[in-house]
C-alpha cells in the first residue's frame, strides 16, 4: 500500500474526492498538502513541501466566493474551483462563502435540549409517559 506522501497527485486526487464526497471543498494537488475542514465553512491548507506549489480546491455548487481570513484576499472562483499557491510551512485559512446562512440543526437548540432533559428527568422519576415516536 505504501505511504500516502509518496503517491502521485493523480492517485491522491481520486482518494481525496472519495473521502471528501459531500464536503464543500476537495483538495487537488501533490502529496505533502493537508486540508483541515471545519463546520463553520472555513478550511486551513498547509504545505509541508520545501517549495511553493499550486493547489486547486474543487468547490460544491453553493460556494460562491473564497476569501483568505488573515489578509482578506479574495480568490476568483471559476467553474466551481479556485487555484492558489501555497508556500512551505505556512497555514492559510480560507472562508468559503455561500449565498445562504449555514446553521446548526434545530434539534440541538438550547430550548429543545432543555425539553429533552426535562423529559428524561421525568422518566427517571417515574412521572413521564413513555410512548412511540410521534410523526406529524
Amino acid at each position: 500500500m505504501g505511504d500516502l506522501y509518496h503517491y502521485p497527485a493523480e492517485v491522491l486526487n481520486v482518494i481525496r474526492r472519495t473521502v471528501c464526497h459531500g464536503m464543500p471543498a476537495v483538495l487537488e494537488g501533490p502529496a505533502g498538502i493537508q486540508m483541515f475542514a471545519y463546520d463553520n465553512n472555513r478550511i486551513i491548507l498547509r504545505s509541508d513541501l520545501d517549495y511553493t506549489c499550486e493547489v486547486t480546491l474543487r468547490l460544491s455548487d453553493e460556494i460562491r466566493a473564497v476569501q483568505e481570513s488573515g489578509s482578506g484576499r479574495e480568490y476568483a472562483v471559476t467553474d466551481h474551483k479556485v487555484t492558489l499557491a501555497l508556500r512551505s510551512a505556512v497555514n492559510v485559512m480560507l472562508e468559503l462563502e455561500s449565498p445562504f446562512e449555514i446553521s446548526a440543526d434545530s434539534f440541538y437548540s438550547d430550548g429543545n435540549m432543555a425539553h429533552l432533559r426535562r423529559g428524561v428527568a421525568a422518566l427517571n422519576t417515574g412521572e413521564g409517559i413513555e410512548h412511540e415516536l410521534i410523526e406529524e
